[in-house]
């Protein structure tokens, strides 16, 4: 008999929030300053970080109330006028090298020896 087939669970990943972040609370009526949540009321920012529902709600109205991704740190909103940002150290530049020119002198001495051989051919004559 064939195998059932299976689903598999989704994915879940969490959002890193800058430290300093603070989600924003809710800034006009009937719900000044009660904190932000989306859908039904146990959908807070808490909720969307720990189940990555910024990518997918985030940009999403929920009735009268504004997106998650202006109000949530874990969707990149939220007050993060109190973030402290470090820049990335420095990576050095790779060494390089620069070539040095060699100068390679060479000196060739030719010594030549030249040997002249002469001959001289004498007659003698004999008196009589």
């Amino acid at each position: 008999t064939p195998a059932a087939p299976t689903t598999a669970a989704p994915a879940t990943t969490t959002t890193a929030v800058p430290a300093g972040c603070k989600d924003k609370t809710l800034d006009f009526p009937p719900y000044d300053g009660f904190k932000w949540y989306g859908g039904f009321e146990s959908y807070d920012c808490a909720e969307y970080e720990k189940g990555s529902l910024c990518g997918v709600f985030g940009q999403s109205w929920h009735g009268d109330r504004p997106p998650a991704n202006e109000y949530c740190c874990a969707c990149g909103g939220g007050d993060r006028s109190h973030v402290v940002t470090t820049a990335a150290p420095a990576t050095p530049a790779p060494a390089t090298t620069t070539p040095v020119p060699t100068t390679t002198t060479t000196t060739t001495t030719t010594t030549t020896t030249t040997t002249t051989t002469t001959t001289r051919a004498t007659t003698t004559t004999a008196a009589a």
